[in-house]
């Protein structure tokens, strides 16, 4: 019986012995393990963080593709489009500008011509006139040369009308009793001027056929005056 007992006793304390080995052994083997899951835990916490922010850099991506970009695509656009209008409405303005001082520059060509056209023409009238108040007088000398003036600035500024009728009355001073060649030439000399250059002068200006007719009879009924045998003063 107490052998028994001793062998109980020795048999429990082998299984107390194994029972805390096993502990050690299980205590031992734990700790690694529980390192391991605190490693997977943090490679799981770090993706997960990875895999969020990709997620939201993914999503603010998108977000500035959808509706940044294209806000300052649109702009971008206005900005280039204001720059447009601004340059377009410049040179407008320049060429407005340049046209509008070109049409100065004509207008004010066009009145120096008009205003020495109607003072040709006033002049043309006067001694229209003149040459018509002589030939009235019989002061045909008179009247020959003021035609001649009367002529030239009247086919100046284009009267064809008035230089056929100036023309016309010449042609009766020359062809009246009494006119000389040398009392043509004299008073148009002691007025400051020279008869024949004048005539001259008025066939540069002339293109019409009718008015040239006129001239060359005009110049045939002078050259057939007589000279007569006063000095020319």
């Amino acid at each position: 019986m107490l052998q028994h007992s001793d062998t109980l006793i020795h048999s429990t304390k082998i299984d107390t012995t194994k029972i805390l080995e096993t502990r050690i052994v299980l205590d031992t083997l734990r700790l690694p393990s529980n390192q391991s899951l605190d490693l997977i835990g943090k490679v799981d916490t770090f993706y997960n963080n990875a895999w969020s922010k990709l997620i939201w850099f993914v999503a603010t991506l998108v977000t500035l593709g959808v509706i940044v970009i294209p806000i300052l695509i649109q702009w971008y656009q206005r900005r280039q489009l204001q720059l447009n209008k601004e340059e377009l409405k410049t040179e407008i303005k320049k060429e407005f500008e340049e046209t509008l001082l070109e049409l100065k520059q004509k207008n004010q060509e066009n009145l120096a011509e008009l205003r020495t056209e109607m003072e040709i023409l006033a002049k043309g009238i006067g001694a229209n006139a003149t040459a018509y108040i002589a030939m009235q007088a019989k002061r045909y000398e008179v009247a020959t040369n003021s035609f001649a003036n009367a002529v030239h600035a009247l086919l100046y500024s284009n009267d064809l009308l008035n230089a056929r009728i100036a023309l016309s009355n010449w042609k009766k001073c020359l062809n009246a009793e009494g006119v000389t060649k040398n009392k043509i030439l004299t008073y148009a000399k002691n007025m400051g001027g020279d008869y024949k250059k004048k005539v001259r002068e008025i066939r540069e200006l002339v293109v019409d056929n009718d008015i040239i007719n006129s001239l060359n009879e005009i110049d045939a009924i002078f050259d057939a005056l007589p000279e007569d045998n006063q000095e020319e003063k």
